[in-house]
């Protein structure tokens, strides 16, 4: 099943909130849309479901991303933007070539397209280039443009962010940026810029929670309708809420499954794992971090748990991503459930 087969669930409130942003843009009245959770929460799904929205009503859809490894890399998901609008959005490309001189501080391409030299600019003059490209994309209609991941965007892309605050009440335009929640907080450099963004009068935050129960059971009824009843129960109770590991856990038995069979619920956590992925790399420390995310805790609780700094959190996690070769904590919290592995520590909360 495709992801946009999959139905968008518990995700009606901020639909509709988009969608208002959207009718206000329309107006010449725009605003910025904060998509924040944890990892696996749904913050890009909910984003390409309004793009995809906004895309089929005729409006204008921009989207730049965010990786770890370009996390100092300057303008990164800006220079993302232009480079995707080169290959699919030929209006904000072209409006971008008649500003080729300035807007090359952030794709240096432009540049070389319109035969001129790179040059330094001062960023209110740069970042006004890029807002009046982007105006001028889509006159008399709104346009979406979304920024994803960006927790690990670099300061000048955050200057950007701050800046478009300040001055997207005056263009048709929603500039959306999704974060996972658990990579900010007071001891974060980018905290009181983040809390100031917030407070715009354009701003609007949407913190995505975890699925209830009965949604839970709606997305994975979606994803494999034969499912037996005790298996959906320990899909529920293992996902904990979170999208994407109901995804990764009802797909693992949707094709197989059949009505009125039964499946023994600890295949469910023999299915999470791959055999190549070999818990014996991982130090004890890195397992008890492993089972705390499972349990759903994020890095500043971990971190309260454990007695150890977010910093000392986040840098576990990062290697039990690497040695496990997995992407995602929704990942980690499925290998923990497999039960032929060795006992885990137990928690200071169980």
């Amino acid at each position: 099943m495709t992801a946009h087969a999959i139905p968008l669930v518990g995700r009606a409130a901020e639909l509709t909130e988009f969608g208002s942003a959207l009718a206000r843009a329309r107006k010449g009245r725009g605003s910025i849309v904060l998509v924040s959770g944890e990892a696996g929460i749904g913050k890009t799904r909910l984003c390409d479901e309004v793009q995809r929205g906004h895309r089929q009503d005729g409006g204008v859809v921009l989207a730049g991303r965010m990786a770890p490894e370009e996390s100092s890399v300057p303008y990164a998901a800006l220079a993302d933007t232009l480079r995707a609008a080169r290959r699919n959005t030929s209006a904000l490309w072209n409006a971008a070539l008649d500003r080729g001189e300035v807007l090359s501080a952030i794709a240096p391409e432009l540049a070389w397209a319109v035969g001129t030299r790179e040059r330094s600019v001062v960023q209110p003059v740069l970042f006004e280039a890029l807002l009046d490209a982007v105006d001028e994309t889509a006159p008399g209609a709104a346009v979406l443009w979304v920024l994803d991941d960006i927790h690990w965007g670099d300061p000048s892309t955050w200057a950007f962010i701050r800046y478009a605050a300040r001055r997207v009440g005056d263009l048709s335009l929603v500039l959306t940026v999704t974060y996972r929640e658990e990579e900010f907080g007071p001891w974060h450099r980018r905290w009181q810029g983040l809390l100031r963004l917030k407070q715009e009068p354009v701003a609007l935050h949407l913190p995505l929670p975890r699925l209830t129960p009965a949604d839970g059971e709606q997305l994975v009824r979606a994803i494999a309708p034969a499912l037996p009843s005790d298996v959906v129960t320990e899909i529920l109770k293992r996902a904990a809420g979170t999208p994407l590991l109901l995804t990764e856990l009802a797909s693992l038995y949707g094709a197989d499954a059949r009505p009125g069979q039964s499946l023994p619920v600890s295949d469910i956590a023999k299915a999470t794992m791959d055999e190549r992925k070999d818990h014996n790399s991982l130090t004890a420390r890195e397992l008890e971090v492993a089972r705390l995310i499972a349990s759903g805790l994020t890095n500043p609780v971990i971190a309260r748990e454990l007695f150890i700094s977010r910093a000392t959190v986040a840098s576990h996690v990062a290697r039990i991503l690497a040695k496990l070769g997995f992407s995602s904590r929704s990942q980690i919290a499925a290998w923990v459930v497999r039960p032929d592995r060795i006992p885990l520590p137990k928690s200071r909360t169980t």
